[in-house]
């Protein structure tokens, strides 16, 4: 199948990489207007890169602990994204606060998928079973995930679309993660379909 040109997306990622295999496949399969041309990890040793091996799309490790300041840091991964002529980022699992350099660095144009409804279960802390975790504790009925518009506040961005995800009254943190990965994945891949395509109109 001959591959589709499009926009030049980059993937963050801190974790097993899920959501960037599927965006890659996508993209692949010429489903998303998307050249996938990087990865960007702060971790070594982690499934995303895995993925990316497999998939046979660049990657670059920016550890925080490597730079004297968050400014420094900022800056290196401002300026890959422009060294890869990038001009859409998905944070997929990406744990770091993103800096307004990164932010200036594709104009803005970079979303974020996090795991609850937002506002609830947001903000510095509130990631992976940490967000599903405070969820089944405080007695919730409903849970899901979030896409929104990343900017230079953990989760306040504009928020594009939401999923619902029912919580169960037997549920877990670990089962009401599993079952709000299952709807978060899909949910992605079309909210990405629909904001580039607006983009490319």
């Amino acid at each position: 199948m001959t591959s589709i040109k499009g926009t030049n997306l980059a993937i963050l990622a801190s974790g097993t990489g899920t959501n960037f295999k599927d965006i890659v496949e996508s993209a692949q399969r010429n489903e998303l207007p998307v050249e996938v041309k990087l990865l960007i990890t702060d971790k070594e040793e982690i499934g995303a890169i895995a993925h990316a091996k497999n998939l046979q799309i660049p990657f670059v490790v920016i550890k925080p602990r490597s730079f004297l300041n968050f400014d420094d840091w900022d800056h290196e991964v401002a300026e890959t994204l422009v060294n890869y002529e990038i001009e859409f980022v998905v944070l997929a699992g990406f744990l770091r606060k993103i800096g307004p350099h990164t932010l200036e660095a594709v104009k803005g144009q970079m979303i974020n998928t996090h795991p609850s409804l937002l506002p609830s279960y947001g903000g510095k802390g509130m990631y992976g079973i940490n967000v599903h975790k405070a969820v089944v504790e405080n007695g919730e009925k409903v849970s899901g995930c979030t896409v929104h518009w990343v900017n230079d506040h953990y989760d306040e961005g504009q928020i594009i679309g939401q999923k619902q995800v029912e919580v169960l009254p037997d549920d877990t943190p670990e089962s009401l993660a599993s079952r709000v990965k299952a709807v978060e994945n899909p949910f992605l891949i079309a909210v990405l379909k629909s904001v580039l395509s607006k983009n490319q109109s």
